[in-house]
């Protein structure tokens, strides 16, 4: 029954990719929640970013300025094409000259490289006007109640406040929830907080019950990400209300957020037991290992630099050194994502990716002032901000949700700043935009 679930889902991708994209692409941050759902190679998600990249090349027209090179800037372009030219150039190396590792894993580490740049690029097609934002608003806003309402009533009927930790095996051999992203604590909190910093921005565009909806995903979903006791995801989840609050100015959110939390991990005692156990496992032998994998990777680094040593060979190189037992037959990758870059595909893609990164990284904190985008282009540097962080200690090249968030924050800074963006109708006068503009940037003083 499940799996007819899942392909009826594949179906409704397709479909919909033929006849309706952009209700694909608003729906977008539902099919990730299928995030580890693979049927036919590719999961949910990733057939529709596959298919709407695709799209949005087709319909490319530098006169009507849709599709990709009018959204950013031509340095940003530059490093990115010359990015993911190198990647396919040394995926297709190693693939041609006997690299022992199978087409499916060498596909699956080369397509994480290159497809939520891809994705990137392409949104600006999709998102040209106020009625796009609110319907992906929406569909964002919809995805968090889903994932949280999931996790309250996991933890009611499994009668335990940490039962995505607890429950973890459950979850991953359970039929209804294989191939969600509640077979690990550490996907479902991810979900939940990078989609925080768009919620943050989104604040002065709701009103009555979506308000409060709003509220509720940020306070609630805040404390699930706390019962989940991922202790980089509880890190992150403080940074993102700590920069939020400051950089709009809304300190009261940030500080009654945690305040929440900290108070719920007083009421849930064993959460914080669990809490404190797993902070002192960092000088424990799991800690250890990370760091076995971290010298293994920089001296496979220095062997080949250049070319590395090919998509997909990273969990084999290390099951070789027989150090880490049974711990990647389930497919444990690279615990960063510079050197899951720098292994696989050689120092110039890593030095690509961080160029690649720090000019969008500058260039939302760059507009952060700009009128009416400001928020957007916060909400951009705090889900960078957090990205990154959570790439320190884990690969999340696979993260589709974050690729989602990122072209929708990096098309809105340069599109929702210009009163043709906010126009729905001929009959929108610029009176009432610029009345709009006021009421907006009154609740938002950056």
């Amino acid at each position: 029954m499940i799996n007819l679930i899942f392909i009826i889902i594949y179906l409704y991708v397709a479909v919909g990719l033929f006849f309706k994209p952009k209700v694909i692409f608003y729906t977008f941050p539902l099919l990730t929640i299928f995030d580890n759902t693979r049927i036919l190679v590719i999961t949910p998600s990733e057939l529709a970013m596959i298919g709407l990249t695709s799209i949005a090349i087709a319909n490319f027209s530098i006169s009507k300025r849709t599709g990709i090179f009018n959204n950013y800037m031509p340095n940003v372009f530059l490093f990115i094409s010359a990015y993911l030219t190198w990647i396919l150039c040394i995926s297709s190396y190693h693939f041609f000259v006997g690299n022992d590792v199978s087409f499916f894993n060498n596909l699956k580490d080369t397509m994480k490289a290159i497809l939520g740049f891809l994705f990137v690029l392409s949104c600006g097609t999709f998102l040209n006007n106020k009625k796009d934002l609110f319907k992906v608003l929406n569909f964002i806003l919809l995805g968090q109640i889903i994932s949280i309402l999931t996790a309250l009533a996991c933890m009611f009927f499994l009668r335990s406040p940490m039962a995505l930790r607890e429950f973890q095996t459950f979850f991953i051999t359970a039929e209804g929830f294989q191939g969600t992203i509640f077979r690990n604590p550490n996907m479902y909190s991810r979900y939940l907080y990078l989609s925080f910093p768009i919620l943050f921005a989104s604040l002065p565009l709701f009103t009555g019950i979506k308000k409060n909806l709003l509220y509720f995903c940020l306070f609630v979903g805040a404390v699930t990400i706390f019962t989940s006791v991922s202790r980089m995801a509880i890190v992150m989840v403080i940074t993102v209300f700590v920069l939020a609050g400051y950089l709009y100015g809304k300190k009261f959110i940030a500080v009654t957020a945690i305040f929440v939390m900290v108070v719920s991990l007083i009421i849930m005692g064993g959460v914080t037991d669990k809490l404190k156990e797993r902070f002192s496992r960092l000088e424990s032998i799991e800690n250890q290992k990370r760091i076995i994998m971290l010298l293994t990777s920089l001296s496979l680094i220095k062997e080949h630099p250049i070319t590395g040593t090919g998509a997909g060979s990273f969990n084999k190189l290390m099951e070789n050194t027989g150090l880490f037992g049974d711990d990647l037959s389930k497919g444990k990758a690279a615990h960063n994502n510079f050197l899951f870059l720098a292994v696989q595909f050689g120092l110039p893609s890593a030095i690509l990716f961080s160029l690649i990164m720090f000019l969008i990284f500058y260039n939302f904190w760059k507009r952060r002032k700009t009128r009416i985008s400001g928020p957007f282009s916060i909400a951009g540097f705090i889900t960078f901000f957090v990205f990154l962080g959570a790439g320190m200690s884990s690969a999340v090249f696979g993260l589709d949700h974050f690729w989602f968030l990122l072209g929708v924050l990096y098309v809105l800074q340069h599109r929702s700043s210009k009163l043709g963006f906010w126009n729905q109708s001929p009959l929108d006068t610029l009176a009432t935009q610029n009345n709009f503009f006021a009421q907006y940037s009154k609740q938002f003083t950056i």
